[in-house]
């Protein structure tokens, strides 16, 4: 079993990496209004990164640093099939 925490660089895992926060944080809440074009998104104080296992991108969690000597773990999200199985803290 291989398990990655990346950066999101590529287009296919910001496609991914939009998914799984599409889905988790907003469909699943019965919200409507994800927006995978906000500028937070590529803000170069924060950190888009993808949670792979397998290969399989099942989880997202975003880093935003705030003034150089702190930062925020910001919009975990795991795939729900996957929740409750310890990826959220790998």
């Amino acid at each position: 079993m291989v398990v990655e925490l990346l950066p999101v660089k590529e287009a296919e895992d910001w496609l991914a990496y939009h998914a799984i926060r599409r889905r988790v944080l907003f469909e699943l809440r019965g919200l409507d209004s994800y927006d995978d074009k906000h500028p937070d998104e590529h803000d170069e104080r924060n950190i888009p990164l993808l949670l792979r296992k397998d290969g399989i991108a099942l989880g997202t969690v975003r880093l935003d640093l705030s003034n150089g000597q702190s930062g925020v773990v910001r919009l975990v999200a795991i795939m729900p099939e996957c929740q409750r199985q310890g990826s959220g803290g790998f």
